[in-house]
Order: structure tokens, then sequence, then C-alpha cells
């Protein structure tokens, strides 16, 4: 592990993704505990964003929703109810895009469509919608990636929104720092099992890793090859992420769950036609003939 005085903020190019915060949480010998990211307006110029991603393999983007749309999402979860088995602390629901949820999805896309666009492409496609809920008495979760690293699939990014302020002991996401990377995949190669979804954990132990403690309304992008776990919520309080993942051209990684109603996928939804994703019923298994499709400009 990290001792407390190495800890390392990660920067790309001119952003400063996380910066070091004291911390009496359990992650502060091991983790840099996260205390600011990027504005919308910095990650959008230049394509600093695209170039964050490029090298961390994560991104965090301060201030995306206010408080008002954050608790419209929290309200959905106090709508659906979870299908836990006994001791189960950490789990996802799905979401059913009615027009609230569309207004949220439109706002962060509106702030972060220029970066999307530069690092997944104009016909970026959603695959994944839910609420990630992590309850207290939740276990640290094992270290890994949400897909498997190979050459010739398509990115898959993850915008996990904070739906309250996310601190230190209720289970923030724990990342590793450019582990989506060639050169980190290589030095992990004798370390990784056939299936290539085992833990580096030589490697991991050794390597720079960031907590993300959010602020309600702030987002945190992830490569899904980034390594990542779910850090031990030893609070009182539940944490509640909503996220949605999108893909740029190419075929579709393999590990991911794709958390997505059957109609969504039907309909294809992509950055091109965002502004009508509601309209599309999940209940019909071919998708709503009424979608139409909409051509977004820049923003």
């Amino acid at each position: 592990m990290l001792a407390a005085s190495l800890l390392l903020t990660a920067v790309l190019g001119s952003l400063k993704i996380w910066e070091d915060e004291a911390s009496s949480g359990v992650d502060k010998k091991e983790f840099t505990i996260s205390s600011a990211g990027a504005s919308v307006a910095e990650v959008n110029k230049d394509m600093q964003g695209k170039r964050s991603m490029d090298k961390n393999g994560m991104l965090r983007v301060d201030g995306v929703l206010d408080k008002k749309e954050c608790e419209t999402m929290l309200g959905k979860v106090e709508e659906i109810k979870p299908r836990q088995t006994k001791g189960n602390h950490h789990y996802n629901l799905p979401v059913v895009m009615d027009e609230a949820v569309q207004k949220i999805c439109v706002t962060i896309i509106d702030k972060l469509y220029r970066t999307i666009k530069d690092t997944l492409g104009p016909d970026a496609l959603l695959v994944a919608m839910g609420i990630m809920v992590n309850d207290p008495g939740a276990k640290y979760q094992k270290w890994h990636a949400d897909t498997i690293p190979e050459k010739d699939v398509a990115k898959l990014y993850t915008y996990f929104v904070a739906l309250e302020d996310v601190e230190d002991l209720m289970g923030p996401t724990g990342l590793v720092t450019g582990s989506h990377k060639g050169e980190w995949l290589s030095q992990c190669e004798k370390e990784i099992t056939a299936a290539k979804r085992a833990p580096c954990s030589k490697l991991i132990d050794s390597s720079a890793k960031v907590s993300a403690t959010l602020s309600q309304g702030d987002i945190l992008i992830m490569d899904s090859t980034t390594q990542h776990r779910a850090n031990a919520n030893l609070s009182k309080k539940r944490r509640r992420l909503f996220y949605f993942s999108l893909t740029g051209p190419g075929r579709l990684p393999d590990g991911s769950t794709y958390t997505l109603h059957k109609g969504y996928k039907s309909a294809k939804l992509t950055l091109r036609n965002y502004r009508n994703w509601h309209k599309t019923d999940p209940a019909l298994p071919n998708g709503n003939k009424r979608f139409v499709g909409y051509e977004s400009g820049e923003m």
C-alpha cells in the first residue's frame, strides 16, 4: 500500500482530476482522497476531457447536476423495491426512463456533449442505466474491471452521478490510476488469469489510487477497463449513484452486465437522439414506433 506521504494527485494535461485532502476515513493510507475535480468548462475545452480519460482512465467533473435534480433521482430509488438477498448491501437498481429521468440525462449530456463526442464519437450508444446502491455494512469489493481489456473492441465509459455527498466512510469507489493502459496491462500480464478478470494484486498495491469522494451533483467518468472496487461502507449513510454507460464504435466488450431495459436496447439510443430517449417504451420488445431521432448540434 502507498504511504500517506507518497499519495499522488492525478493530473492530466492542465486538469487537476483529484486533489489531496486530509481525511479521517479508512482510505487515507492507501488512496488519494478527492476534494475537487475539473469544471464542465475545463473538460470541454481543447479536448482536455479526452486527454484526461486517455491518461488516467477516470475523470471527475464537478457540479453537473443541482440539488433539485439529484433529489428527483433519489425519489426514484425510493420507488424501486430492491431484490436483495440477506446480507447483500451492494446492489444495482434498473431505471425506467420517464420524462423526469430523461430531463436529467439531457442536462448531463448537454454539459458533457463535447467530451462524450471527443471520446466515444457522435454515435455513442447507450448500453446501461441504473442506480448503484451501497448500504451501511457493505464490505470491500474485490478489485476488478467491468470489461475485459482486448484489442479492437468498443470503448465503454460509465458516468456515475453522486446523488448525495459521498464521504470517505460511505464506501466511495476506489480506482487504480492508469490501469486501463497498455503498459499497465503488460506489467500485469503474468498475474492475469485466462479470463483476464483477476486483479493484479501486486501491481495494484504499488500503483497510485484515488478514492472517489464526491459532492452532490459531481460526476465520475470511468473507463470500463480501469481497475476499481467499491470500498467498505463504514458509515450509517446509504451511498446512491445514478449511472449510465455509453460505448463508441466497434464490438461490445465482454464482461459488462449491460443493465438496460430490453426496449431501450432495441431502440438504439445514441448521442444523436438523446433528447428523445424517453419516447422509447421499455415494455415493447422492439421499442416504441413513436421514437424519433434527433440530430444534435454542437454544444
